[in-house]
């Protein structure tokens, strides 16, 4: 299980990971775009982490503090559409100080849904939803780790899955 403590590393790690593929995330954007989601993703993350280091009685007020930093320095649209992913978090984990396997699936679902409400995407639209759809439909297991696992290796292939399709939504299409 996640809990309350565990949450600012975990913003910290997300962070390095975006700062670690800011470059291939420009270069993917450049494609079709102008060329700084990496610097985006940086950025919005970065905020992400610092605002994860607050006190907080419980996950709700922390993931509502993350969705609202998000929301304030993400620029275009993945700002809206993360902040409603994780203002999902605000909702399912409020008056939690832990995640379990059934917060945590229900938490992408209800993330994913508010993804798919804010952007109007749907699966095979080759956006962030490909990979959250089968993330959420995969976030089951013994425990919150193997749900995490199923989770991951379910948005991966979800992501590359993505790769042979034409774009319906945002720069791309």
């Amino acid at each position: 299980m996640f809990k309350l403590e565990d949450m600012p590393g975990l913003f910290s790690l997300f962070r390095e990971k975006f700062d670690q593929e800011l470059k291939n995330l420009n270069e993917l954007d450049s494609a079709v775009g102008d060329g700084d989601h990496g610097f985006t993703m940086s950025r919005t993350m970065q905020a992400a982490e610092n605002a994860a280091q607050g006190k907080f009685n419980h996950l709700g007020e922390l993931f509502d503090a993350v969705a609202e930093a998000m929301a304030e320095n993400a620029g275009g649209a993945i700002g809206p559409l993360l902040a409603s992913f994780f203002a999902e978090g605000g909702i399912i984990f409020k008056g939690k100080n832990e995640i379990s396997q059934d917060s945590f699936k229900d938490f992408l679902t209800s993330g994913l849904l508010a993804v798919q409400d804010i952007g109007g995407a749907k699966p095979g639209d080759k956006t962030l939803v490909d990979a959250l759809a089968p993330a959420s439909e995969a976030a089951s297991g013994d425990d919150l780790e193997n749900g995490l696992k199923n989770a991951a290796a379910a948005a991966r292939h979800g992501a590359e899955e993505t790769a042979g399709l034409t774009a319906a939504h945002g720069r791309a299409s």
